[in-house]
Parts: structure tokens; C-alpha cells; sequence
């Protein structure tokens, strides 16, 4: 398998980088930080011998080299795609999203609204590569899986308040005395009603 590349970048057009090596020309899918750190890459070529990190991606019909500027993009993009569901074009869209360090922060911090800006990552997605990479990365805050029942039921509640004739702003008050605990929406409604 190719690991490292180094040689002319030649070619760009989006995230794709042609290298030449001693006369061989590889196509290379690299995310738009590493795109921006090759030094003088216009069409006519660089200069400057450039060294990318590769993975390499063999399937049945096709053989793709991902590259990265540094070894540490490059691990940080091989440990994205251990996730199940998270294949290497959706692990380059993450790559592209944001610095490395932007990245583990966002997992660190169980930062779901961060990955869902990304294109093909929905929140379960978001999620599942949060818990599953949270060992790999470090300790992580937790992740509330909860979050979409809890918001469900919270806003049964708010419609219910509203049919029955209360302000947006008395039902603020009333949503927030209801204890987190209290998972039934007729009870909370009970206890929003009672306080």
C-alpha cells in the first residue's frame, strides 16, 4: 500500500491534487485544509516537492489514495473511519469541515450541532461517532442520547399549556419548575399546573 507521497503537486480541481513522482502522476482526494497548505499549486505546478500522507482505499472495482499534510491528519482520518457508516468520503467531508484539533474538540465536547454542519452526517450519525470514538480521543463530556425524547415531551407540554390558554411567557415559568426526572406528559402537566 502507498503511504507517503512525495513530489510536484500539479493539478487541482476541488479537493483533487495530481503528484508527480519521478514522472508518475497520482490522483490524490485531499481534504481543503491540506489543499491550502501546498506551497504555490496552480496549474502549471509547483516548484516545491510536496509530501502527502496517504491512505489508501482498495475496493473491488477501485483503488483511491486519500492525503494529508501531516501524519496526525492523516491518523486522526483513519481512526473517523473505523466508525461503522463512516466511510472515507464522509471522513474527508469531516476533514475538510475543520482543523484536526477542531475536529477532536468537537468530539471531546460531544458537539452534535458542529458534525451535522457537515454534508451527509445527520445526527445519529453525529452521535454514534461520538460515542464510538470517545475512547480513541480521550474522555469526552457525555453525550445525552436522550436529547430528542426529552425535547419531544417538552414540547408536548408546551402545546398542551398553549391550548389551555397560557402566554409563551407563563409557560417558560411553568416548563421550568417541572422536574427533569419526570418523564410522563401528564404528569409534568399536573405539576406545571399545581406550581
Amino acid at each position: 500500500m502507498i503511504a507517503r507521497l512525495t513530489g510536484f503537486p500539479e493539478i487541482i480541481n476541488g479537493q483533487t491534487v495530481i503528484i508527480d513522482c519521478q514522472g508518475v502522476g497520482y490522483e490524490v482526494l485531499c481534504p481543503t485544509s491540506t489543499v491550502s497548505r501546498i506551497p504555490s499549486l496552480n496549474t502549471s505546478g509547483s516548484d516545491h516537492p510536496y509530501t502527502l500522507h496517504i491512505y489508501t482505499h482498495v475496493r473491488e472495482d477501485q483503488m483511491t489514495l486519500f492525503g494529508f499534510s501531516s501524519l496526525f491528519d492523516r491518523q486522526l482520518f483513519c481512526k473517523l473511519i473505523t466508525v461503522s457508516g463512516v466511510g472515507p468520503k464522509i471522513g474527508l467531508a469531516i476533514m475538510s469541515h475543520g482543523s484536526a484539533n477542531e475536529v477532536i474538540s468537537a468530539i471531546q465536547q460531544a458537539d452534535v450541532d458542529y458534525l451535522t454542519q457537515i454534508p451527509g452526517i445527520g445526527k445519529k450519525a453525529a452521535q454514534k461517532i461520538i460515542v464510538e470514538l470517545k475512547t480513541k480521543l480521550g474522555v469526552i463530556a457525555e453525550l445525552d442520547l436522550q436529547s430528542d425524547v426529552v425535547n419531544t415531551q417538552t414540547n408536548e407540554l408546551r402545546d398542551a399549556l398553549k391550548n389551555l390558554g397560557y402566554s409563551d411567557t407563563e409557560i417558560n415559568e411553568m416548563v421550568k419548575k417541572v422536574p427533569d426526572e419526570m418523564t410522563e406528559v401528564e404528569e409534568q402537566l399536573k405539576v406545571a399546573l399545581r406550581r
